[in-house]
């Protein structure tokens, strides 16, 4: 029995604490947005509700070390920003029993702006950190590095490949050079036997010489050659066309 009566009474200092702490921080977080009441209840977020959400992570969802780190830190991280703002508010809402100093408004826009740094990194950790992410992270880690080495071991063979040609190349050089020559030769002497700059023909000495036609032609005795000028001498007067005297 007392012992139910001490775990509602801690159950109700808890929620009255959690109301005061979280009603400060709603009156620090509309002085910083006027006139707005969307704005500092979403702020509350990074305050007290991020005090909450961290600490029952803590307790009940986190999951490996790293992950169970992150979450602490974001609980003691948002109660020493929830005690910020409260000490902020209660100089800046009206209070006259001590004087304000200057800094104090400058340094509550401070706190906000950390707050929301703070968890948003948190919130980034705490899922990077979860076991199955740090596992899938480990795994392509170690392909990476398969990766990595066997394209290492692909340059090296490419490497020595390319070594090995150069090699092969300069011991067969002077053969691929003699028949590359042939070919270009050939080549040249087709192309120029279509055209006026045609060259000789190549390895012509064995060939015998062919004879024209006007070189077979037997010369005609002298008289007949005379005889056959004059008939035409005077057949060219008759028609009124006389040819040159030889």
């Amino acid at each position: 029995m007392l012992k139910k009566i001490a775990e509602g009474l801690a159950a109700f200092f808890a929620v009255a604490l959690l109301l005061f702490t979280g009603w400060r921080t709603y009156n620090l977080l509309a002085m910083t947005a006027p006139g707005s009441i969307i704005m500092p209840a979403l702020g509350l977020v990074v305050f007290d509700v991020g005090f909450v959400c961290w600490t029952v992570l803590f307790l009940h969802k986190a999951e490996g070390i790293p992950q169970r780190t992150v979450t602490i830190i974001g609980a003691i991280a948002d109660l020493l920003l929830v005690v910020a703002a409260v000490i902020a508010d209660i100089f800046l809402d009206g209070q006259t029993l001590a004087a304000v100093p200057h800094w104090v408004g400058f340094a509550a826009l401070i706190v906000v702006g950390v707050a929301v740094a703070i968890n948003v990194g948190l919130v980034f950790l705490y899922h990077v950190t979860d076991p199955r992410a740090i596992t899938t992270i480990r795994e392509r880690a170690r392909q990476d590095k398969i990766d990595d080495a066997l394209r290492t071991e692909e340059d090296e063979t490419v490497d020595l490949a390319l070594k090995m040609f150069r090699e092969q190349r300069r011991a067969v050089a002077a053969q691929l050079a003699e028949a590359t020559t042939e070919r270009m030769m050939q080549t040249l002497h087709e192309r120029m036997g279509t055209t006026r700059h045609a060259l000789p023909a190549p390895a012509t000495a064995n060939v015998p010489r062919l004879t024209t036609s006007a070189e077979k032609i037997t010369p005609l005795p002298e008289p007949l050659t005379e005889a056959l000028l004059e008939m035409l001498t005077v057949s060219g007067n008759g028609n009124g066309h006389s040819l040159p005297q030889k």
